[in-house]
């Protein structure tokens, strides 16, 4: 019932455009206007000091050491190689 009233009020507005609604509508406009725009970030949450191993926390995504798809023997960028 009020779903009803209040959409053949809209189409009573749009379809006859009356003084009351036109006036009304300019001159709230710049006061209350006709839309919201929220701009917001999700928080980074607080990091150990701790590496993450020694936490138990692992990224998400990041595959185990050992787990298939992984490479185990293979050498990272911050080692040194070793030398035979």
């Amino acid at each position: 019932p009020l779903v009803r009233l209040y959409n053949s009020l809209l189409v009573w507005d749009i379809a006859k455009a009356p003084m009351v609604t036109r006036l009304t509508e300019k001159v709230l406009n710049p006061l209350l206007g006709k839309s919201l725009v929220v701009y917001a970030h999700k928080p980074i949450a607080a990091q150990s000091s701790l590496p993450a191993t020694a936490t138990g926390a692992r990224s998400l995504g990041a595959p185990r050491p050992g787990s298939p798809g992984t490479d185990a023997g293979a050498s990272r960028a911050d080692e040194e190689p070793a030398h035979a």
